[in-house]
């Protein structure tokens, strides 16, 4: 072969192998995964929420012996506790102050299968019961894990005018939210009492102070494990 030729045919065949590799695509994709996630499965889900509103604000000084230019402060406590149970959970001595310079402070006392009087233990009984009977269908771990402890969410909504408890198919005129706080979470292990307490400032306080005058306190639980590692895990 002639060299000119030679050259032509080496030429022809470097051509043809760049449009080659140009015209070829590499594709890849990740792999096909299960939807379970990494941590350990967790099952079931949030209870429905129960929901109690405070009685009227109670105006409070926040130097006793008075004097010019001094902070107020409004107390806010439930009227009905009692709306605040969830089968074996309850939150009780809900109390809220709001600052007037912003500043927000909710506490209370969670219970999780509280260790009850002798007169209310029949009762607890067949409410107990009653949870054993769903527990059934959960697996030993799961069950087990139901029974240790529950996460407690606790929601609060101030109201500008007098509030009055609304189910969810209520057709009356939306209450006039000026702020919401929360939620706040927290874990409750089985008959130790939680006493919450969380003080937070809020722009919205001050704001609103003056018009505030009832507030809504909602409050659900949820029984799904905690993975291991989880920041806030008790």
């Amino acid at each position: 072969m002639k060299p000119s030729r030679l050259c032509k045919f080496l030429l022809a065949a470097a051509i043809l192998t760049g449009v080659a590799s140009a015209a070829h695509y590499h594709v890849s994709r990740p792999p096909v995964r299960p939807g379970l996630p990494i941590r350990d499965y967790q099952y079931g889900s949030r209870s429905a929420s129960k929901v109690a509103v405070s009685r009227t604000a109670l105006l409070l000084p926040a130097n006793p012996a008075g004097g010019p230019g001094q902070r107020q402060i409004k107390l806010f406590q439930i009227e009905r506790p009692k709306e605040l149970e969830i089968e074996h959970c309850a939150i009780t001595q809900v109390a809220l102050q709001l600052d007037r310079e912003g500043y927000w402070t909710l506490s209370l006392r969670a219970y999780q299968n509280a260790v009850l009087p002798a007169d209310q233990a029949a009762k607890a009984d067949k409410a107990e019961k009653k949870r054993a009977e769903r527990k059934k269908t959960a697996a030993a771990e799961g069950a087990a894990l139901f029974e240790k402890r529950n996460l407690f969410v606790v929601k609060v909504r101030a109201y500008g005018t007098s509030a009055e408890k609304a189910g969810p198919s209520d057709e009356s005129p939306g209450k006039p939210v000026m702020f919401a706080l929360g939620p706040e979470s927290f874990w409750v292990e089985r008959g130790q009492p939680y006493d919450l307490f969380r003080k937070c400032h809020n722009p919205e306080i001050t704001r609103y102070f003056d018009h505030v005058d009832h507030v809504e306190v909602e409050f659900y639980t949820a029984d799904h494990p905690i993975p291991s590692g989880t920041p806030g895990s008790r």
